[in-house]
Parts: C-alpha cells; structure tokens; sequence
C-alpha cells in the first residue's frame, strides 16, 4: 500500500453477536492501480471490545489506517447507516483535516450505503 499513487476508498461494516456482546468489524481497501485495474483488500477483521459507540470506534478504525500507513490516502469511506458511523466519520475526518489528508476538506469523504 505503501507504494501506491491512488487514493483509497474503505469499507467497513461491523454487527454484535447476540450472546456474547462481542463486536466484529471488518475493514476492505478498494483501490485502482496505475494500471487502472480495481483492487480490494480484506485489511482488518477484527472483535471491538465494547461499547461500540462512534468515539470507539473512531479510535479503532484510525489504528487500522495507520497500521497500513495510508491516512495520506483516504479518500472516502463506506458505511450503513447506523448511528455508531456517523460519530466514528465524524471523528475520522476531524482528525483527517487536521493533517490536511482530505481532497476538498473531506466533503465526498462519507459515504452511506
């Protein structure tokens, strides 16, 4: 991921099992190459320890970017509606727009599906 010269969208999603109260969250990196050809990365599958409200979540997701070093290549990030993403979105682009990391101040950086 290092050496890419695109930008990467993410999508995450995550659900909690019913008797155990764990949380499980997934995040895939879409990405085109120089090549233009499009790729997808499974770069995290992992239990989130509750709760699972946006500021946790915030705090786990941007581990992950870090962890793969490519917070200088966001470009958006794919999520359902529920409530928990639009704490963690709101969290990520805040913290995205310090650095100066997002094209247009991160107007197209949340996107719902």
């Amino acid at each position: 991921m290092e050496n890419l010269t695109s930008r990467v969208t993410l999508t995450t999603d995550g659900w909690t099992s019913d008797h155990q109260n764990h949380g499980y969250f997934c995040v895939t990196c879409h990405y085109i190459d120089s090549d233009w050809k499009l790729h997808k990365r499974l770069i995290a599958f992992h239990v989130v320890q509750y709760p699972h409200d946006g500021l946790h979540l915030c705090d786990w997701l941007r581990n992950r970017v870090l962890e793969w070093n490519i917070d200088k290549k966001l470009f958006a990030v794919v999520v359902d509606n529920a409530s928990q993403n639009f704490g963690m979105l709101d969290g990520m682009k805040k913290w995205l727009n310090d650095k100066s990391s997002l094209l247009h101040d991160g107007d197209m950086f949340h996107i719902r599906c």
